[in-house]
């Protein structure tokens, strides 16, 4: 076999590095993991920025109050201990959250035990930051599996369904919300356009003036990103004119914008007792405590009644008019027939109960 040796020229040309080369190499290396460093943050940052606002900000109030009390009890958080983890739960299902572990409880924090999607949520966060932090996820451990269906055999796994709000609530609902006033315009229109739009509470709150288009026969206002369109298709929901003009988003739309005199940003914002108008939008929660708000001037209980009240309104109106499920989908967003079903039959259950007519 032959080798192959260097040239002498090349020999020639080599030389053992000197301290300074050694030394400059090593800079160089660890610049290249300062910048490497920097630039997984920034991909980090935009990886949370793509997730909706809310369900960050519940991941991270269900961090801090299970840091807290892994804290208390002097356990590790990262990576926490599994059995560490079902006690928690199941203290969540017993007794509540311990106010000693909650952000800020004078802002009026639930007390008392969790319901089974609350602590489902909890627990999600904390597989969520273990995940992140390349940690395995303890969500299908054995003990946690085991947990899970105890908890759900406890509690129920059926979620709270707050009241669908049907025309005629509807109607009395925003009949309590006055006309005249700056205030009384953004609250109209935010209501009736989550209604005949059929939105979530965080896609009102994120209206942007720039999301409507208007038409001939009505207006397009398009969702840049919704809960079930994480990667940001879009998507055109069409507002039509209601017979009654009282009751109308596109009205109630441009008497707010006149209003408001607002051309361009978030639709609906924060006003003070002023009557000065900020720059930042409103938040889904606020949308729901305006829902709650009016519904108790209209006499109605406002425990029953939340955003998801606005579209599960229109959606149980639709189903009970007639529309297929796939004409409520094409307006909704929804991927699966089945989550419409459910309101069609929620809708239904008496009106087209197979027993009727038997006998």
């Amino acid at each position: 076999m032959n080798r192959i040796y260097p040239s002498r020229a090349l020999a020639r040309t080599w030389s053992r590095p000197t301290v300074e080369d050694v030394d400059a190499i090593q800079t160089a290396r660890e610049s290249a993991f300062e910048r490497l460093e920097v630039a997984h943050e920034d991909a980090r940052s935009r990886q949370d920025a793509s997730v909706p606002e809310n369900t960050r900000l519940a991941y991270e109030f269900e961090l801090h109050c299970f840091a807290k009390w892994c804290d208390r009890h002097s356990l590790p958080v990262m990576p926490a201990p599994p059995k560490a983890i079902v006690v928690y739960l199941q203290q969540l299902a017993d007794r509540g959250r311990d106010l000693r572990d909650v952000p800020r409880p004078e802002k009026g924090v639930k007390e008392g035990p969790l319901a089974y999607g609350s602590i489902m949520r909890a627990l999600g966060a904390i597989c969520r930051a273990h995940n992140r932090a390349d940690q395995p996820s303890p969500w299908k451990l054995q003990c946690i599996r085991d947990c899970r269906t105890a908890l759900g055999r406890q509690l129920g796994v059926a979620p709270e369904k707050k009241i669908a709000l049907t025309p005629d609530l509807l109607r009395r609902v925003v009949d309590q919300i006055p006309t005249e006033t700056l205030r009384g315009r953004r609250d109209r229109a935010m209501l009736l356009l989550g209604w005949h739009g059929a939105r979530r509470r965080s896609e009102v709150a994120a209206a942007r003036l720039e999301d409507f288009r208007r038409e001939a026969t009505g207006v397009v206002w398009t969702i840049p990103r919704s809960k079930t369109d994480q990667e940001g298709r879009g998507l055109e929901v069409p507002l039509v004119r209601a017979e009654e003009p009282q009751y109308c988003a596109i009205v109630a739309l441009k008497q707010w914008t006149q209003t408001s005199k607002l051309r361009s940003g978030p639709l609906f914002r924060r006003i003070d007792m002023a009557n000065r108008l900020f720059d930042h939008a409103v938040t889904g929660h606020f949308v729901s405590q305006q829902v709650q708000v009016y519904a108790r001037a209209a006499g109605l209980d406002p425990k029953l009644f939340a955003g998801h009240s606005l579209r599960s309104g229109w959606v149980t109106t639709a189903a009970k008019a007639g529309r297929t499920a796939h004409d409520i989908m094409r307006v909704t967003g929804h991927r699966s027939a089945n989550t419409v079903e459910g309101y069609i039959q929620h809708a239904n259950v008496l009106e087209d109960a197979p027993g009727r007519g038997l006998i």
